[in-house]
């Protein structure tokens, strides 16, 4: 079983691949002074991937990320990666150690450990920024996609107050530009005040991003269907004595720092 710990940036990219990234190069000349683009492979093959490798549609997708990051910078990271490790200790979210039977990372939220004094929904939204954005900058996962886990149980009753009808709208504009065409959300332990989430939620999303969760409740036979146990952790069901180690999974975010840094560089001038 491949390490999610490592990148894999093994697959090889065909004549035809190399020339529609010429492709999309060539088109982020037209008209978009204002646009300070980020062109590396790795960036542009994100998009790719994303948009089943349509230059045009890959530049359209580019584009409306970085009008969304200038219509709201504070929903996006500005700092370094070590800026932000008090909270990335929180344990809120993290990388699982293996991919899943399908090659994709295993990303995993914990509701308990959102500690809201500590944490506001800006805040969050800037973590998720730095962990996707890092997870993405290998060709496998670009290809493969992202499996996400959201454990539900224990989340504190003020994490309510991130349901505002226009911070809902917004998280919904992020997924719509989210460059990851394979992303599953399973969401599990779900508890009644995220029940009320839930119901808050759907109506404001669209058909594709409610095409990518699936509910569970705690019937880890239902998660496995999707996710090897194998993969998982002791809690949702994996091997026994199996755990998380934290400390790999920060590793891996911050050796991102530069990179994360320096994309940030790119955007609407």
């Amino acid at each position: 079983m491949m390490s999610a710990l490592l990148d894999d940036n093994s697959i090889v990219l065909t004549d035809l691949q190399h020339e529609v990234i010429e492709q999309l190069r060539e088109l982020m000349k037209n008209d978009y002074r204002h646009i300070r683009f980020q062109q590396d492979v790795n960036f542009l093959t994100k998009f790719l991937y994303a948009n089943d490798w349509n230059a045009e549609e890959a530049l359209n997708k580019i584009v409306n990320s970085y009008r969304l990051k200038k219509d709201f910078p504070e929903w996006f990271a500005t700092k370094k990666v070590s800026e932000y490790l008090p909270i990335i200790q929180m344990h809120s979210r993290y990388m699982l150690a293996d991919r899943d039977r399908n090659g994709k990372r295993i990303f995993v939220y914990k509701g308990d450990k959102m500690n809201t004094p500590r944490m506001n929904l800006r805040m969050s939204a800037q973590l998720d920024d730095m962990w996707y954005d890092a997870m993405l900058m290998d060709t496998s996962t670009q290809c493969n996609g992202l499996t996400v886990i959201a454990d539900a149980k224990n989340t504190p009753k003020s994490i309510i107050k991130w349901l505002k009808p226009s911070d809902v709208r917004v998280s919904s504009e992020r997924a719509n530009v989210f460059p990851c065409k394979n992303l599953e959300v399973h969401v599990v332990n779900i508890s009644p005040l995220v029940n009320i989430a839930i119901k808050v939620i759907m109506p404001l999303l669209n058909d594709r991003v409610k095409s990518k969760l699936h509910f569970h409740q705690n019937d880890w036979t239902m998660l496995h269907k999707f996710i090897d146990k194998d993969c998982l952790p002791e809690e949702f069901g994996g091997p026994p004595g199996s755990k998380v180690d934290y400390e790999k999974s920060y590793k891996f975010l911050l050796d991102k720092e530069s990179s994360l840094e320096e994309s940030m560089q790119h955007g609407i001038i």
